[in-house]
């Protein structure tokens, strides 16, 4: 989805205390601040009113809501009136969306000459954000709290800013990534000029002939191993062709106690010679400076037959078998 695309969802909590008329004002105000701000193009994503939540189930069912819409990138809330806290400890507590709490006021100023009881009731916002934003430091939430007033240039800005992170927040919760290599230390441990190879390096190279190269379909007929609840296959393999019509055939066996005698069934291709080499140990065998080559490649025996090859893979050990072809 494009920036533009997603949408953040203005959420306003009142309660049926105020009444029906006043409740009709400030859901009429509410949605006229969202279309104002839309229109100031100082926001990337539009400002979608949703609601005046008077209720913890109304709030619970928004929460919801959000939760799985795709296009809603985000909460934000605001208390036009007085709106008890506890009402949105369950909405909250569900809430898997970025949450700004917006604590402004529908009027620029307060007319301290002219104001009564009405507009005391219909405009408490200075009372409901207050309980609002305790509500949400008690529960640790994270959040963003914007205060200032909604027409105001700089304060749209900064709603604009934190809506672009926002929406990071949703596109990186669909990234794929793949690490490969998280650090040097997977590779080679270095200390002033001196150098020592990890394991993990050998195996990169023992692996490095399948970049680049067509791969191959393989696979394992193996028996599953089994710590505790878990399984896995005792044995993984890949296989490639390289643009010379050299075949690398790769294989781990994942068994740290035994070996795993492996008969390789090469289908379609005559083998004129095969070599192989293997990187074996204890799990916990390592290199150190003092004893550099402690785990490194060494030769396999391996067999050649009329159907491919055969050869004993050691414990916890990974081998690289290349093929010549006739």
């Amino acid at each position: 989805m494009r920036m533009q695309e997603y949408e953040f969802w203005f959420v306003v909590g009142s309660q049926f205390l105020y009444g029906p008329e006043v409740l009709e004002t400030v859901a009429r105000r509410a949605a006229e601040m969202a279309d104002l701000l839309n229109a100031s193009g100082n926001l990337p994503c539009r400002m979608v009113y949703k609601v005046t939540a008077k209720t913890n189930q109304e709030i619970a069912d928004v929460v919801r809501e959000a939760n799985y819409d795709p296009r809603c990138a985000g909460i934000i809330t605001w208390c036009h009136t007085f709106s008890p806290s506890k009402m949105w400890i369950n909405g909250f507590v569900n809430l898997q969306k970025p949450y700004c709490h917006f604590a402004t006021q529908y009027n620029r100023e307060i007319p301290n000459e002219e104001i009564d009881m009405d507009f005391m009731n219909l405009n408490q916002a200075a009372h409901g954000d207050r309980e609002h934003g305790f509500l949400a430091a008690r529960l640790r939430m994270p959040r963003k709290i914007i205060a200032g007033y909604w027409q105001d240039e700089e304060v749209q800005k900064r709603l604009g800013r934190w809506m672009r992170a926002a929406v990071g927040v949703a596109v990186s919760r669909q990234l794929k990534v793949m690490r490969f290599g998280d650090n040097m230390r997977e590779v080679a441990v270095t200390e002033g000029d001196k150098v020592v190879l990890t394991p993990t390096s050998h195996v990169f190279a023992m692996y490095s002939g399948h970049q680049g190269a067509r791969q191959l379909e393989s696979y394992a007929e193996t028996r599953m191993l089994r710590r505790d609840e878990e399984q896995v296959p005792e044995l993984h393999v890949s296989a490639s062709e390289q643009s010379d019509g050299t075949v690398l055939v790769t294989a781990a066996n994942l068994n740290d106690t035994e070996p795993v005698p492996v008969n390789c069934l090469l289908g379609g291709i005559h083998a004129a010679g095969v070599t192989a080499r293997v990187l074996a140990g204890a799990p916990f065998d390592h290199n150190t400076f003092d004893r550099p080559e402690a785990v490194r490649p060494a030769p396999l025996a391996v067999t050649p037959t009329e159907t491919g090859f055969t050869a004993v893979l050691p414990p916890c050990s990974v081998a690289a078998f290349t093929v010549c072809q006739k």
